[in-house]
Parts: structure tokens; sequence; C-alpha cells
């Protein structure tokens, strides 16, 4: 298992199984973490993308989530940190407040990104997680910008 990348503001740590299993989920990503992703998501999870970032797309079930996210960060950055702000939860909804900070490769340009995801659990496995992030600034950042808009699509620079 990989070293923690994330630390928490005042007040934000976890404090119930739900809310861990939801920052676990973080932490694989950053950490380009397979098993602990594997640990932390069901069988059958949904990871929702925005817009314009993958055209919405949706990703369904463990083996297709687990490939995409345990080696995305290795191809575009260097140096992943996460810092969580807040984490508000409700039975079994989770959303958590996140900034991340690395390196983008291919520039060197320092990154750093709000992200909030909005986690369903089920059984103690995050079952659905949307991501809601500024999708123009990561594109632009990565050298795909400036941003195309995106029919349909509001507010795009």
């Amino acid at each position: 298992m990989s070293q923690s990348s994330i630390s928490f503001a005042k007040g934000a740590l976890p404090r119930t199984e739900n809310e861990r299993a939801a920052v676990a989920v973080i932490e694989g990503i950053l950490n380009r973490d397979a098993e602990l992703l594997r640990k932390h998501l069901a069988s059958d999870a949904v990871f929702q993308l925005p817009l314009p970032t993958f055209e919405g797309k949706a990703i369904r079930g463990l083996d297709n989530i687990v490939p995409v996210f345990s080696t995305m960060r290795a191809s575009n950055y260097t140096n992943a940190q996460g810092k969580i702000f807040s984490i508000v939860s409700s039975g079994d909804r989770v959303i958590i407040e996140w900034i991340v900070s690395s390196t983008v490769k291919a520039t060197g340009a320092a990154y750093k990104s709000w992200y909030c995801f909005s986690y369903r659990l089920e059984h103690g496995k995050v079952a659905e997680v949307l991501q809601y992030a500024d999708t123009a600034y990561g594109r632009d950042m990565l050298g795909e910008g400036p941003t195309k808009a995106v029919e349909g699509v509001i507010g795009n620079r």
C-alpha cells in the first residue's frame, strides 16, 4: 500500500466508516493504488465524470474504474497531494470537498484544482461517485485547451 498523500483541514477528519471509505477512494486515486480502490469500491460501482472532460462519461464496474484511476495520474501528473477541507455525511451519502496539488509532467507547471466528490455507499462500499470539478482548467493545464465549448453545457470558457 502507498503512503498517504492526503492531509486534512482542521475539523475535516473522517468520523464514520462511510466517510473513511470515501476518503480511501481519493487516496487510491492520488496514489494510483489499485488494491485500495478494489477494497473500497463496490463491484458494480459507477464513477460519473463531468462534462466536458470525458464527455460526461460514466465508468461502470470495478474492473473498468480501477484501471482508469490507478494509471491516470502516472501519465499526466507527478507528486499529487490532496487536502480535504470538508466532509459532510448523512446515512449512505458522503460529500467531500478537496483540492489536489501536483505538477503537470508535460510542462512542469503547478496544477492546483478544487474537486467535490458526492458518494453513495452500500454495505460499507462506495457504489457511486459523482465528480464535480473545473474541467476547463484541467484541460487547459494538460495542453488540451483552450477548452472548446461542448454543445448543451453552460459555463464553458
